[in-house]
């Protein structure tokens, strides 16, 4: 009887398909192994979205209302909204900025299969051309989730003669629908960006071949990225917390009875302290990502082997991407084999 050959194993994953461990301990090796292109580009995008979270609390936190017992209701709401509404632009800037990594970093994780290292402005060159399709393809998931808050919002209101505060009830369920709707959506569609940008393909194409790629994995999809968003939560909050309780003790200290010495200078060193370490564990999130399409890639298509024959007969160009352009199923692909969910 042959002795038992493992898969060979040319970079930061065996090439056959992966369980969680290997996932997690091959996007740790990606990350290391090429920092600038990973961890650089994470903390210019999250130092962006830094600068904007400073600029953004700086024209909207009124001190003045804030400290003023006096002030009236249209005042306080006035502040509020303002607020409100620049806390959720700075959060829809950090989902843009996720999502440019989660697609430039599948050609870092790609290379990286074959132990090609990239390099900052490497991933840059290769990525720019992918770069206005990645934008339309986030300003169309941005407007079918606006749409979808609009409906809700919309159908709650149109129920509010008929229901009076029943309607809060409506609103309510129609919310938590939505809220299902989206997270099964999402989680369907969560490799479009890594799509788009390795295959090379539209818009549309790489909303439908991420929702082939997941079908009949969707559990094992949901859990991988539900894991990794909790690993990449526990790093931020670590830092987060501490910095922001010491950001508390210097409030007092460094800015006294003036309130712009805080916005001046204790915000934007706590945003900054916070966002590095925060891009961190969203360069190790999207490199996560990134694995979880390769090993779908595997599983329904023999992607491994595509790779092995690379491995073997090397492009001498040095930037080039492994799997990189359209995907067409041919004699090399194979059926998903049956798995453990978290195989």
């Amino acid at each position: 009887m042959p002795a038992y050959v493992p898969p060979p194993r040319p970079g930061i994953i065996p090439l056959r398909p992966l369980g969680l461990g290997e996932m997690l301990d091959g996007a740790f090796q990606a990350c290391r192994r090429n920092p600038g292109a990973t961890f650089g580009s994470a903390v210019i995008i999250m130092a962006v979205v830094s600068l904007l979270s400073w600029l953004v609390t700086s024209a909207t936190y009124d001190f003045d209302i804030l400290l003023n017992p006096a002030a009236s209701d249209e005042q306080v709401f006035s502040f509020l909204g303002g607020y409100l509404g620049g806390s959720l632009l700075v959060s829809l800037v950090t989902a843009a900025g996720i999502f440019l990594l989660q697609g430039l970093l599948v050609l870092v994780v790609a290379r990286a299969t074959l132990d090609r290292r990239t390099a900052f402005a490497q991933l840059w060159r290769l990525g720019a051309p992918r770069l206005p399709r990645l934008l339309l393809l986030l300003l169309l998931w941005c407007g079918a989730g606006a749409a979808a808050t609009l409906l809700v919002g919309g159908l709650t209101a149109l129920s509010v003669p008929a229901l009076g505060w029943g309607a809060v009830l409506v609103g309510i369920v129609l919310a938590a629908g939505a809220g299902v709707a989206a997270l099964w959506a999402g989680t369907k569609l969560c490799l479009a960006p890594a799509v788009l940008v390795l295959e090379d393909c539209g818009v549309l194409a790489s909303l439908r071949r991420s929702w082939r790629l997941t079908a009949a994995n969707w559990w094992r999809t949901f859990g991988i990225l539900l894991l990794t968003s909790l690993i990449a939560g526990v790093i931020t909050s670590v830092v987060a917390t501490p910095v922001s309780l010491l950001a508390g003790l210097l409030a007092g200290s460094v800015a006294g009875d003036d309130p712009s010495a805080y916005l001046n200078l204790v915000l934007p060193a706590t945003l900054l302290v916070t966002n590095v370490f925060a891009a961190v564990a969203y360069a190790f999130q999207s490199s996560v990502t990134s694995l979880l399409y390769v090993d779908l890639r595997i599983r329904r298509e023999g992607f491994d082997v595509a790779l092995l024959r690379e491995q073997e007969n090397p492009r001498p160009d040095p930037d080039a991407v492994p799997g990189a352009g359209p995907v067409s199923a041919g004699p090399g692909s194979r059926p998903q084999p049956p798995s453990a969910p978290w195989s």
